[in-house]
């Protein structure tokens, strides 16, 4: 008798661990608990990948991309640095979805965060679960491995975007070009480089159109350092409320010598000691990005 009921148990618990761990991560283990929120989100915008099934096609690229790109803008509203340990999307920690290729790449920078600073998460994903319209669900896990941030949203394209982040003047002028790819107008209230104190602010219009564009001239007070990680905020307003988008980029003065953006030499010196210092580790892309800086510049590394 004892032991027709150690099988039925055995058996019982075996089909309950089993249930719903077939199909998409559509089935999701209940949340974790949720300490103090010391992320706030400043930022939330997606594209989804259209580019990549409509106008770019590799002849080897068989696998059709289903997801998009998550840029994630949050703010340390402690006044302690926060040390970020992993993600997790949709019930699925961040290893799961780089271990089953669902994802092309991912970047938390920095990881740790000083107090009233900004924190970017990019995620581009391939698969259905990063698709149009699907509903996400975010958490950050600090170094006590207890969630500190979460974030609920559907995954919608973003109407009005900064499409480019142009630099010059020794990296004292910063232009934000503002792209409405909405059915109404939009208008500029404001723009500031994060964390950088800005002298004047101009813009072209600060009314948007539909499918307009407007560019945003930020004079700083102080010239950037080279290589410092640059977000350009945008405040809103619509007749649907007020936003704020967001946009990033690394501090050189770009230069445009023959119909493209490029970067002049002694920068691009200044960036490969830049790397040489940050890209070692585990990976060691010190000798990838050598070979591809050499291969572009036309220097020797």
């Amino acid at each position: 008798m004892r032991i027709a009921l150690c099988l039925y148990f055995f058996a019982f618990t075996f089909l309950a661990s089993t249930q719903g761990t077939e199909g998409t991560s559509e089935t999701q283990p209940p949340p974790p608990a949720l300490g103090a929120q010391k992320l706030k989100v400043e930022a939330f915008q997606y594209r989804s990948a259209q580019w990549e099934k409509e106008k770019v096609k590799e002849y080897e690229s068989e696998p059709v991309n289903r997801g998009g790109l998550l840029y994630l803008y949050c703010s340390n509203t402690t006044d302690e640095p926060i040390t970020l340990k992993y993600w997790r999307y949709n019930g699925k920690d961040e290893s799961y979805w780089r271990l089953s290729h669902k994802i092309a790449w991912d970047r938390t920078f920095p990881e740790v965060i000083p107090p009233k600073s900004w924190v970017i998460l990019e995620i581009n994903g391939t698969s259905e679960d990063f698709a149009l319209n699907r509903r996400a669900s975010l958490f950050w896990f600090d170094g006590s491995w207890l969630p500190i941030f979460s974030y609920e949203t559907t995954l919608q394209e973003s109407p009005v975007s900064i499409s480019y982040v142009h630099i010059t003047d020794g990296r004292r002028s910063v232009f934000a070009h503002v792209r409405n790819m909405s059915t109404e107008a939009v208008r500029c209230k404001s723009a500031r480089v994060v964390n950088r104190t800005v002298g004047s602010v101009t813009f072209t219009s600060q009314e948007i159109p539909p499918n307009g564009h407007t560019i945003a001239h930020l004079r700083l007070a102080e010239p950037l350092r080279l290589m410092e990680q640059v977000i350009v905020t945008v405040e809103l307003e619509s007749n649907a409320g007020s936003m704020q988008i967001a946009a990033h980029r690394r501090a050189f003065d770009d230069y445009f010598p023959i119909g493209c953006w490029t970067i002049r030499d002694d920068d691009a010196q200044a960036l490969a000691e830049w790397a040489w210092i940050h890209l070692s580790g585990p990976t060691n892309l010190r000798h990838v990005f050598m070979r591809n800086l050499s291969k572009n510049s036309g220097s020797r590394a």
